[in-house]
């Protein structure tokens, strides 16, 4: 009996590491660039067109062409780690979390950020969204979106 409840307990606790713990509401793209500051460090899920292009990785709305003003720049969890640790003060560790992926998330995140140049998909995505107080990110972009999580790859536009 025990090791039944043992097993249970550990099982929820591998959910819990394994997937969200914490609730998140779909927001658009529009949305966030629309009040940036309310989501800026916070954990968000998206749901847009992640394009990729000749040195540029963005999330933007699926019924425009995309532009600096009207998308987020896109880093993944890598990158972002990588930047921090070059970046941060010395004697200071950066405090990015990096999630912990099933196979079969870490299947999706990687057959996304390997498309070819000039694909547009559309994409349901998590991850920590920031808004630069100055400078920003890629080639004039205010705001980015660290890549946790693609929670869903839909059709090539």
């Amino acid at each position: 009996m025990l090791s039944n409840r043992l097993t249970f307990a550990v099982g929820v606790v591998l959910v819990c590491v394994t997937s969200s713990c914490q609730p998140s509401r779909v927001v658009s793209v529009e949305a966030l660039l629309q009040h940036p500051e309310r989501f800026n460090h916070l954990r968000v899920t998206v749901a847009g067109c992640y394009v990729k292009g000749f040195e540029r990785t963005v999330l933007g709305p699926c019924a425009r062409q995309t532009s600096p003003a009207n998308s987020v720049w896109v880093d993944s969890t890598e990158y972002a780690l990588a930047e921090a640790s070059v970046t941060s003060d010395a004697g200071s560790k950066p405090t990015l979390a990096i999630p912990v992926l099933s196979r079969q998330e870490r299947a999706r995140y990687l057959r996304l950020l390997k498309q070819p140049s000039g694909t547009i998909t559309s994409v349901l995505v998590q991850g920590e969204f920031q808004t630069a107080t100055s400078g920003g990110y890629g080639p004039g972009y205010k705001n980015r979106l660290i890549l946790h999580r693609v929670l869903q790859i839909k059709a090539n536009q």
